[in-house]
């Protein structure tokens, strides 16, 4: 039930309540045949008064918090769209570079978590800067709605209040999701562990598809080993059964450690892509929940390059890298209950 107050304001009265039944409701007249002050109620609920209420704080945001109609391109607009794109040749020619042309499967995963690693820590980054760092004073009175991002009740966090070019690239993504704009605790939640463990994730992946695809040392030895036949010696002859054994050896040795190699590469990326799908459910599910009241998708730019573009990447992309990662796990186990199956039969 709100809160009333009662203010009172002195008011003539007419000679109506003149008489012994003219009355008030909070006063009676001492004296009925003399006029006088009588106190008239005036009240006043709680949302009258000056409430730090979240249209109050809203009104203080940039014009990036209220939906925009239209799609202008502008330097700064081209600026952020060219340097979100920016990370994809980038990972492309690492993987042209590290990775065999010979192995088409792995250079299309290298290119996929190089450009990941890249958009989680620099791009997705920023956005974690600009929250922690970026913010706006409100007047004497006014505090931000509760609960207050870090228990600051007297400032209002997010790109929205930065200069950076970093917050200028928020603001320009959150014309279309405005969450982006703010502090908003789920999203900032949900960008922690995509920057400091995604991120990190995608590299050591790049990683370990590196490691698995070197050449073997073995292929060279076997042509050192062609060569050395075709000129027989003495000497050859001696060490031919101890490079044999060394070349056995050190085969057996590079097929453990590729073998380790893909069973950390299969593992991780299972675990990554996993996230990066639950990720990006628990970013939109709360608002279709709720009417996408924070998303603008009456433009098409905003709707199909920003929103759809930008963030479906990360649902087909590791929707493939399971299915991957699926093929491989059953040839294992398949290759496993294979050599199994051998191993008995020599025991009978």
């Amino acid at each position: 039930m709100p809160h009333c107050c009662l203010t009172v304001q002195a008011q003539t009265v007419n000679k109506q309540f003149q008489g012994s039944s003219a009355t008030s409701t909070f006063h009676k007249p001492l004296n009925p045949t003399t006029p006088r002050a009588v106190a008239q109620p005036t009240l006043y609920t709680s949302y009258q008064r000056k409430q730090p209420t979240r249209a109050s704080f809203e009104a203080l945001k940039m014009s990036t918090q209220s939906p925009p109609s239209t799609f202008t391109l502008d330097t700064p607009t081209i600026l952020c769209i060219l340097f979100a794109l920016s990370f994809m040749p980038i990972a492309y020619f690492a993987g042209q570079t590290l990775i065999p042309s010979s192995q088409t499967r792995n250079r299309l995963l290298f290119y996929w978590h190089a450009y990941d690693a890249l958009t989680h820590l620099f791009i997705e980054g920023s956005f974690l800067y600009e929250c922690f760092t970026s913010y706006a004073v409100l007047p004497a009175g006014l505090n931000a709605p509760e609960p207050a991002f870090l228990g600051i009740k007297d400032r209002v966090y997010g790109a929205a209040y930065g200069t950076a070019p970093s917050s200028r690239l928020w603001q320009e993504y959150a014309k279309a999701d405005h969450r982006w704009a703010s502090a908003d605790a789920t999203v900032i939640s949900l960008e922690l562990l995509t920057v400091f463990l995604g991120g990190p994730a995608a590299v050591y992946v790049c990683y370990l598809l590196w490691q698995s695809s070197l050449p073997s040392n073995s292929a060279s030895a076997s042509s050192s080993k062609t060569s050395s036949k075709a000129t027989p010696s003495k000497s050859n002859s001696s060490r031919s059964s101890l490079s044999s054994s060394t070349s056995a050896s050190t085969a057996k040795a590079e097929a453990e450690a590729k073998g380790a190699a893909k069973a950390k590469l299969w593992l991780v990326a299972t675990a990554l892509a996993t996230a990066e799908l639950y990720g990006g459910f628990m970013t939109f599910a709360p608002e279709w929940l709720t009417g996408s009241t924070q998303l603008d998708t009456s433009n098409a730019v905003y709707t199909w390059f920003y929103l759809f573009f930008f963030n479906t990447l990360w649902v087909w992309i590791p929707l493939w890298v399971l299915f991957e990662a699926g093929k491989e796990v059953r040839r294992a186990f398949v290759l496993a209950e294979g050599v199994e199956g051998k191993e008995g039969k020599k025991a009978k």
